[in-house]
C-alpha cells in the first residue's frame, strides 16, 4: 500500500488500541484487519466505478441513438416541405 495508507492503518490502530473498548489488544491484527478491510473498499469502488462507466457508456449510445431517430423523423418532414 501507499505510505498514506500505512499511515492511515498506524493511526486508525493506536484510536483504537486507546479507545479500550475491545478485546483485541495486537497493533499488528489491528493494522492487518485494517487494511484487508481498505483493500475491500478500494476494491468496491473500483467495480462500481467500472460499471459506472458502462452505464455512462450505455447512456450515451441510448441518448445517440434517441437523437438520430428524431433527425431521421424530421428530414422527410423538411425534404416534403421544399417539395410541396
Amino acid at each position: 500500500g501507499t505510505k498514506w495508507n500505512k499511515s492511515a492503518a498506524e493511526v486508525f490502530a493506536d484510536n483504537f488500541l486507546e479507545c479500550r473498548q475491545y478485546k483485541c489488544k495486537k497493533r499488528s491484527k489491528i493494522i492487518k484487519a485494517f487494511k484487508s478491510h481498505l483493500k475491500t473498499l478500494c476494491d468496491q469502488y473500483k467495480a462500481e466505478s467500472a460499471q459506472l462507466t458502462e452505464e455512462t457508456k450505455l447512456a450515451k449510445k441510448m441518448q445517440h441513438s434517441r437523437t438520430q431517430r428524431k433527425s431521421n423523423v424530421r428530414r422527410p418532414q423538411i425534404i416534403l416541405t421544399f417539395l410541396c
